[in-house]
């Protein structure tokens, strides 16, 4: 069985876990690069069970109890932050870089339209740590977030059924949560969650097999008529979806993701989609395939995930000057996470094989824009 892993940070931003060592042969568990507090000796605490059955997702509200800025400091960081974990040998991107760079691109480019709605899903370890820099930073726009588990949870590949588990994981859930007409972000959100094996649903589609209950628990916010936001195309889209270290499920994941957004009911323009995925130009699989097929000599929108990379898409999300502004904004992160206030340890699940770097297609790190 394949395990993800999840990191912790060490100074500020972003995600969680405990005391494992990284598994050394692997290199996409490269640790170095989210840096952790060596006094903390412990896994996260427990998780409670959200308030109401359904839907099975925990609400977040301001220094309640999925606030990360409520929770204790670690010894030698003055406070607990989580993030997503970058292509090997580049810096985690911190939960509050994240939030910075999103606004600052998005204030210099939609500054006179800051009410365009905005998505994101946060799939990897401890990824509700996102939520309290968003929403203290975008203020303004209609917001939805929805995150697999806690900020100091970490979250699951899928169990294959040959190993007892029902196939399917937090972003399975989400991706197909998708093909549901004129699905809403609360929607996908609520379905997501209920068919999460690892969450709090007494009952997901399909069926749970030896996947722990509350294991996950996914997490949910919105703001200024956010549930109500369509996850369709209106024309002036804008979608980065990120995968730093990812392993072949992560792959298939975005490549099905990639297929469904530019395919109907949601009918996206693949020139409106970017992809942070692993060195830029990895060893081909699924998803390379098929951005070839879409994108053919354009390279340009297969990219390294970075912190560089990924303020550059911003910029492109939302371009400064006079031209048109995006309508609708919409971010996913699959794969790992970090949390500064643990050490790493496996994630479970079956997430085959790490990405490897050496393919012969795709942006890399490069500075040219996405066209």
């Amino acid at each position: 069985m394949k395990s993800k892993f999840c990191f912790h940070l060490g100074y500020s931003i972003l995600v969680v876990v405990s005391l494992l060592a990284c598994v050394s042969t692997a290199y996409a568990q490269d640790g170095s690069q989210c840096d952790y507090d060596d006094q903390i000796l412990k896994g996260p605490n427990p998780v409670p069970p959200p308030a109401q059955a359904s839907p099975p997702y925990f609400i977040w509200r301001p220094l309640g109890r999925g606030d990360q800025r409520t929770a204790a400091a670690c010894p030698r960081c003055m406070q607990q932050h989580s993030g997503l974990v970058s292509w090997v040998g580049q810096r985690r991107v911190d939960d509050e870089k994240f939030a910075k760079s999103t606004f600052d691109a998005m204030f210099l480019g939609n500054y006179n339209n800051p009410y365009f709605p905005m998505v994101f899903v946060f799939g990897e370890c401890y990824g509700g740590g996102m939520i309290d820099d968003l929403v203290g930073t975008l203020t303004y726009n209609p917001m939805s977030i929805v995150s697999a588990s806690f900020f100091n949870q970490t979250a699951s590949y899928p169990v294959d059924p040959v190993n007892g588990g029902n196939g399917t994981d937090f972003i399975w859930a989400y991706v197909r949560a998708l093909q549901q007409p004129a699905a809403t972000a609360q929607l996908a959100a609520a379905i997501a969650s209920t068919n999460d094996p690892f969450g709090w649903a007494a009952m997901p589609n399909p069926a749970r097999g030896n996947e722990k209950l509350g294991s996950e628990t996914p997490e949910y916010y919105s703001q200024n008529q956010g549930d109500n936001i369509t996850l369709m195309a209106t024309g002036r889209d804008r979608i980065i979806l990120w995968a730093g270290q990812p392993n072949e499920v992560d792959d298939q994941q975005l490549n099905q993701l990639l297929l469904q957004l530019v395919a109907a009911p949601l009918g996206f323009d693949k020139q409106n989609i970017v992809i942070l995925f692993a060195s830029g130009r990895p060893k081909n699989g699924a998803l390379v395939q098929t951005m070839q097929k879409l994108y053919g000599n354009d390279q340009s929108h297969l990219r390294q995930a970075n912190q560089k990379q990924l303020d550059i898409a911003l910029q492109w999300a939302f371009p400064a000057g006079d031209g048109p502004k995006s309508s609708f904004f919409f971010f996913l992160a699959a794969d790992h996470g970090c949390n500064n206030a643990f050490q790493a340890e496996p994630k479970g699940g079956d997430g085959g094989l790490p990405i490897e770097d050496g393919g012969d297609w795709g942006n890399g790190d490069d500075d040219y824009p996405p066209s």
